[in-house]
């Protein structure tokens, strides 16, 4: 940006989870004799897999500590295969079938995320997306959450799956105590589903806004002699670079160095190094690439969901498609009136934009999303 920046639903759950003695001694509605209850449930698919936000009674610990969308109890770590409706064992469990987890494959949907792994923890950053279960491929047992709305509230993490106190839409996660370059990231297949733009009597319209675009600057992009300091907030230097890696930093904010740390601007002339892959907005919220924008706040809030139309559709870098969906997360020294400053990520890419129609200084209309709480 320009010399600037300082950086469920619960669905009640009838209470069939019956155990299979009170099953076997139920009488029928009709008066007849009891039934047999049959020793295995045959309703199979619909045990887990139905409703992936809620938890379930763990059949070992006879806790409530088991989340739908995976059969590990986080209260005594035991692998479960029992029906969530009447609490018998799964029918393809008792005939060999796959397990629950296999079984259950096409039940998630992969996350394309970009992986880093800096010192003793591992950042994952991706595109928004509204869930309330995440499943990875390690074994992590801390995890710190952030998304469009700010810091996100982790319920549990267990067996790689990290439940979420509520659902938000999250954007990066923080593997504590795990370095890998390689980490899949999963979700509940319907938490995908095709981009869906606010609806109409959602919107405010604000007015017509200029915009312009700022990124995270790559030390490894400039050659040249590091004899130019990059000065501490804690008074210690960060280190010596390019004089003009220095002095393009400055403008946009955010850097990222050859080994991997990421700092910030931070007050009147000195930085930061920042636990954030894609470095800080204002008020502490980590910038989101294609969807972070720096405003004057005296003409929008930090922290206003807007609505952009030229960019339902747009294709992303990752694959993915966008929604037309904005937060307003940070501020700009040379962001003032109606303008807009767009986080492009690492690295320029305002390509992205260009080809949505949406141009440097071309002034596009912006709506403010005024949906319910929760949506």
């Amino acid at each position: 940006m320009v010399l600037h920046r300082r950086g469920g639903v619960a669905l009640t759950i009838a209470l069939a989870i019956a155990l299979p003695g009170m099953l076997a001694g139920a009488v029928r509605a009709d008066g007849d004799e009891p039934s047999t209850a049959p020793e295995v449930c045959e309703s199979s698919s619909r045990c887990h897999d139905d409703h992936p936000d809620e938890t379930i009674p763990c059949p070992s610990c006879e806790r409530r500590k088991i989340a739908a969308s995976d059969a590990t109890c986080t209260a005594c770590a035991s692998r479960t295969q029992s029906c969530r409706h009447c609490g018998l064992p799964r029918a393809n469990a008792r005939a060999g079938k796959p397990s629950d987890r296999s079984a259950r494959s096409d039940r998630w949907a992969r996350i394309p995320a970009r992986v880093e792994a800096i010192e003793s923890s591992t950042y994952l950053s991706f595109q928004p997306v509204r869930t309330a279960v995440l499943r990875v491929d390690r074994d992590v047992r801390t995890v710190t959450a952030y998304g469009a709305e700010g810091k996100i509230a982790v319920a549990s993490v267990a067996g790689g799956v990290i439940t979420l106190a509520a659902p938000a839409r999250v954007a990066e996660l923080t593997l504590h105590d795990v370095a890998a370059d390689e980490v899949e990231l999963t979700v509940p297949r319907d938490a995908v589903a095709e981009p869906t733009p606010p609806a109409k009597d959602h919107l405010e319209a604000l007015g017509e806004f200029k915009p312009t675009f700022y990124w995270v600057l790559l030390e490894d992009r400039f050659d040249g002699e590091p004899d130019t300091e990059l000065p501490g907030h804690d008074g210690e230097p960060i280190g010596r670079f390019p004089a003009e890696f220095v002095r393009k930093a400055k403008i946009e904010g955010t850097a990222k160095l050859r080994d991997g740390r990421v700092v910030n601007v931070w007050g009147k002339g000195t930085w930061k190094v920042v636990p954030a892959p894609n470095g800080l907005g204002t008020k502490g919220y980590h910038l989101i690439p294609f969807r972070s924008i720096a405003v004057d706040r005296t003409v929008v809030p930090i922290g206003t969901p807007l609505f952009i139309p030229e960019a339902v559709g747009m294709r992303l870098p990752d694959g993915t498609v966008h929604d037309g969906r904005f937060w307003t997360h940070d501020v700009g020294g040379g962001i003032k009136g109606k303008r807009i400053d767009i986080f492009t990520g690492l690295g320029r890419r305002q390509d992205v934009f260009s080809a949505a129609g949406i141009q440097n200084m071309r002034a596009l209309t912006i709506y403010r999303v005024n949906e319910p709480a929760g949506r």
